[in-house]
């Protein structure tokens, strides 16, 4: 199944009040753990232009792609996605640990807790798994090049032949522009499927 990737939380959802009471069970878990509110604008945004996420050319991943890249995370930002790829919220604030909301939805025939995570820590975590992909980063940044090298699926280097991550590293690519755009634009970076 296919998982879309959205910048904001209002924008994932067809249903609005869905949307609300998503917001709303957030504003509650952030306020529970005494962290800043997440105020997301209520005007529908132009966040992302043309069939580019940032500077991912996939703007949807399946799921099965998505839950194997977190899989592969050592932290808990990833964690969240190898768990549920079909509904998670990465907000732009900084937090160590997931929080879980009290919103539910059904997924998979069975209802289901919905979690947030800090897109902050989701990109450091990402930079953290480059080089298990073979992707090269500099500090906390992504060359150009190498974003393209990943999106045209071209090898990164010499050794670098049909690698059984190719897969991966264009999603790794996916949420790390995700989290780039949710901290610098202030929006949730958000998974629905």
């Amino acid at each position: 199944m296919s998982v879309g990737v959205f910048l904001g939380v209002r924008a994932s959802y067809l249903d609005r009040g869905a949307a609300e009471a998503f917001l709303a069970a957030i504003e509650i878990a952030l306020l529970s753990n005494q962290l800043p509110p997440y105020e997301e604008p209520t005007e529908a945004q132009a966040t992302v232009r043309g069939p580019r996420f940032g500077r991912s050319e996939l703007d949807h991943h399946g799921a099965a792609v998505l839950a194997a890249l977190g899989r592969r995370g050592e932290d808990q930002q990833l964690k969240l996605v190898a768990d549920n790829p079909f509904r998670v919220a990465y907000l732009p604030t900084s937090f160590r640990t997931p929080l879980e909301t009290s919103h539910t939805e059904l997924i998979g025939g069975c209802e289901r807790r919905i979690w947030v995570g800090s897109a902050r820590e989701l990109q450091r975590e990402l930079v953290a798994l480059a080089p298990a992909l073979e992707i090269e980063v500099e500090g906390d940044a992504l060359s150009d090049r190498m974003a393209e090298l990943i999106n045209d699926g071209k090898s990164i280097d010499e050794d670098d032949v049909g690698q059984p991550w190719d897969d991966e590293r264009s999603a790794w690519l996916l949420l790390f522009e995700g989290a780039r755009l949710a901290v610098a634009r202030g929006l949730a970076l958000s998974l629905a499927g």
